[in-house]
């Protein structure tokens, strides 16, 4: 699932951001565009995270549950609209 950054953040503001998320290094890589990855848990549920964007401004996040499993998808859904709330 991929939750949409405001246009206002920029990669330093999104680490500073309190969504629990764990960012590997301290900032993003390549070229453009540039990523940052990183590892979460919400629920007793692990899971991946991949930032995305510009140089300069983080464009998308998106998450990945490790090891999902049928049934959980309404609480995974809710979750990640807790973050997006966060984050607008």
């Amino acid at each position: 699932m991929a939750l949409l950054a405001p246009a206002a953040y920029d990669w330093k503001a999104m680490a500073a951001l309190p969504t629990g998320i764990t960012w590997i290094g301290t900032s993003p890589k390549g070229a453009n565009p540039v990523t940052q990855s990183g590892d979460v848990t919400y629920g007793g549920r692990k899971f991946s995270a991949a930032a995305s964007g510009t140089p300069t401004q983080v464009n998308n996040i998106a998450l990945e549950e490790l090891g999902l499993h049928p049934g959980q998808a309404g609480t995974l859904r809710a979750g990640l609209h807790r973050i997006h709330q966060q984050l607008v």
